[in-house]
């Protein structure tokens, strides 16, 4: 399989560039992340904490292959918002959310995704969950999706 098949970190990392290049009001975009919090690294390092809130985490964990040749996938993606319970109203966490999921879901986000990032296209995005929950003292926004998509560019 080629390096260019590892597509769950590819489809984090077009998340990521993706929602950097847009505007939100309440997110700077270096509190944009790609993969999950390390906390046992925080821990480690006698980091208090290792995302700054109120942040967007892009997350892919998981991808079928749908060809026999690994070359298109079926990656189930998530974007989490998170912001910190204590300093933030849940109706305000709500409002910053509605903006990051109004960007999220339009009818362009697979053409989007392909121009974020070289070497990986994006096919079709299927919406499949949202949620929200209070987590640790952070509320979290969560929607979650399925990017039909290949490790590579396709003109």
């Amino acid at each position: 399989m080629s390096a260019s098949n590892y597509i769950t970190h590819k489809c984090q990392l077009a998340l990521k560039a993706f929602l950097q290049t847009q505007t939100f009001p309440d997110i700077p975009s270096a509190q944009i992340y790609a993969g999950i919090e390390n906390i046992t690294a925080a821990v480690n390092e006698n980091v208090p904490e290792t995302r700054i809130l109120p942040c967007i985490e892009c997350v892919c964990q998981e991808a079928e292959a749908v060809d026999e040749h690994f070359l298109n996938w079926m990656a189930t993606a998530e974007v989490r918002i998170r912001t910190n319970a204590d300093d933030t109203t849940e109706a305000n966490h709500h409002a910053i959310a509605a903006t990051v999921l109004n960007t999220i879901t339009t009818d362009t986000l697979a053409a989007d995704l392909t121009s974020a990032l070289a070497d990986f296209t994006a096919f079709l995005v299927n919406f499949t969950t949202q949620r929200w929950d209070l987590v640790d003292r952070s509320w979290q926004s969560i929607i979650m999706f399925q990017i039909h998509c290949a490790g590579s560019d396709i003109s």
